[in-house]
């Protein structure tokens, strides 16, 4: 998906899409540890932080490196 996450069951059923990052989103890569989702969007620049629900906990800017929430 270019502009937001999908989860799907070991099976490749669908089971969730997050909400779009937007039109200028590109997402490149996706990483996960036992607590939070990133998320790399390359066409805003930014990595996303997530919980494993999709609730969206911050944002690294890709320009100064700096988490917002």
């Amino acid at each position: 998906m270019r502009n937001h996450v999908a989860v799907f069951t070991g099976a490749d059923t669908p089971i969730a899409a997050w909400e779009s990052l937007g039109e200028r989103a590109w997402v490149t890569a996706i990483a996960a540890d036992e607590r939070h989702v990133f998320v790399a969007d390359a066409g805003n620049k930014q990595v996303l932080r997530y919980d494993h629900a999709g609730l969206l906990l911050g944002i690294i800017d890709g320009q100064d490196g700096e988490e917002r929430a």
